[in-house]
């Protein structure tokens, strides 16, 4: 039996901010690319992207390195990630793989609307 009145009361995200910059040999932050303080505290979620190259990235407060980190495949054909916390957008760090050739890197923060 159907449902007749069933409510949905989904409200999309609302985007804080969008920012897409070059991805090299150097662990880089969200003010690296651009963000402001006051965006990152007001985002509640990353949505990054990676273009041309592989990346590691880290939310914990550590470095990644070229070699470590929790890795975005640029090959896979669907290299995105979604990360949420307030805490964890401010330790977010990013770098290129290991002798990968640099590359861009794409990344959306978003809070949820109540």
């Amino acid at each position: 039996m159907p449902h007749r009145n069933l409510e949905m009361n989904y409200t999309p995200p609302t985007v804080v901010a969008f920012k897409s910059g070059a991805i090299s040999s150097t662990a880089i932050g969200l003010t690296d690319l651009g963000f402001t303080a006051e965006e990152i505290a007001e985002a509640e979620r990353a949505i990054i992207s990676t273009h041309a190259t592989e990346v590691h990235m880290r939310w914990d407060g550590g470095n990644p390195t070229g070699t470590t980190g929790i890795m975005l495949d640029e090959g896979s054909g669907a290299a995105f990630a979604v990360i949420v916390g307030s805490e964890n957008l401010q330790n977010l760090k990013f770098i290129k793989e290991s002798g990968g050739a640099d590359g861009t890197l794409s990344v959306m923060l978003e809070k949820q609307n109540t």
